[in-house]
């Protein structure tokens, strides 16, 4: 740690000893670049931190959860899956083609009605 700090130190006073001027000029399109840069490295490291505060938070309710119904008589089962929870629709990993299928059917059926009426 020690060597670290040491290093951090010399490459600072270094860049200050050795240092130029420099005579340049800054647009106001690369400085936007730059708050562009800046945006996304903070949006970035904020996904991240909810990403892993949400999976935290889920790991510590499934423990109480599962103090909870060590310690009571009754304990609901409960199902680890994954599958439900959009909207309280249950999703089965097939729901595209099932949906395809299901818009396929419908449309022979009202082919079906239409030459009917026709007829």
């Amino acid at each position: 740690m020690k060597k670290v700090f040491s290093m951090i130190y010399f490459f600072f006073f270094a860049s200050l000893l050795f240092s130029v001027t420099a005579f340049a000029y800054f647009d106001p399109a690369s400085m936007l670049y730059i708050v562009q840069i800046i945006a996304g490295v903070a949006i970035a490291i904020g996904a991240g931190f909810t990403f892993y505060f949400r999976k935290f938070k889920r790991s510590l309710s499934k423990l109480n959860k599962k103090k909870d119904c060590d310690a009571s008589q009754f304990c609901a089962e409960e199902s680890d899956d994954d599958d439900v929870g959009y909207g309280g629709y249950e999703m089965d990993g097939t729901g595209v083609d099932n949906q395809a299928a299901g818009l396929e059917e419908a449309d022979t059926q009202a082919d079906e009605a239409a030459h009917q009426n026709r007829a």
